[in-house]
């Protein structure tokens, strides 16, 4: 959902040192939030937002000075610019089998809990330290499995169907990758 485009001035608007993830590291640029539907034929731009980093808000002359709307002088979550964007989209009657996003919109919860609400099927990466929802819930008082430890039982070919059987991360019967899609797509009709 983001893009990073190198700016090496200072008074293109909301041009900071800040990570990109599109850089891979913390540089000169700017990051904007966009949204686009896409199709086995192609996909389109719908909506876009430019994110602000805290340097330009904290700046009420360097944003006046760039004209800026006194509105949008305020930093604001990417998660969040990105919730706005699909009100918007959903508002006017577009519909998507999936809401797709890297780590930045996976990490909050508020998102993620939004779409839950909405029923949205999404797909959205999460940090590796996040412990994953299972369903059903993980037995025997364990307590949840960070996504790392999930990714490294995966990994061991052998062993990864009985531990994940074990720790309540697959159905008996299903392939183990089927199996965590039906354990995403039973989450919405669950408590959290």
């Amino acid at each position: 959902m983001k893009r990073a485009r190198s700016a090496k001035g200072t008074r293109s608007v909301g041009v900071a040192a800040q990570y990109s993830g599109t850089v891979g590291k913390i540089a000169n640029c700017q990051i904007g939030v966009f949204l686009a539907y896409a199709t086995g034929s192609g996909a389109v731009l719908l909506d876009r937002e430019l994110y602000l980093h805290a340097d330009w808000a904290k700046d009420s002359e360097r944003c006046k000075e760039a004209e800026v709307p006194e509105e949008r002088r305020k930093t604001i979550k990417k998660p969040t610019l990105a919730k706005q964007m699909l009100s918007r989209a959903f508002a006017h009657g577009v519909t998507g089998a999936w809401v797709t996003g890297d780590t930045v919109y996976g990490g909050d919860t508020t998102l993620r809990s939004w779409l839950e609400e909405r029923l949205q099927p999404y797909v959205l990466a999460v940090p590796m330290r996040e412990p994953p929802w299972a369903h059903p819930p993980c037995r025997r008082g364990r307590g949840a499995l960070a996504c790392s430890q999930v990714a490294a039982l995966v990994s061991r070919r052998r062993q990864s169907r009985a531990a994940l059987l074990r720790w309540g991360l697959a159905v008996p019967g299903l392939p183990v990758d089927r199996a965590r899609v039906e354990a995403v797509a039973a989450r919405a009709a669950q408590p959290l």
